[in-house]
């Protein structure tokens, strides 16, 4: 592979791992709210 293509093979892939944090954050922020929700109706 030349210099290029290589090069954009990794923004690529960094562009997936960016898309995936954040849903991974998304989901764990609602995760944490439906607990903060479900601890204040106790």
């Amino acid at each position: 592979m030349n210099s290029r293509k290589m090069l954009l093979l990794q923004i690529y892939l960094y562009l997936i791992c960016l898309v995936d944090v954040v849903a991974f954050l998304v989901v764990v922020g609602n995760g944490l709210w439906g607990v903060v929700q479900m601890a204040a109706r106790v």
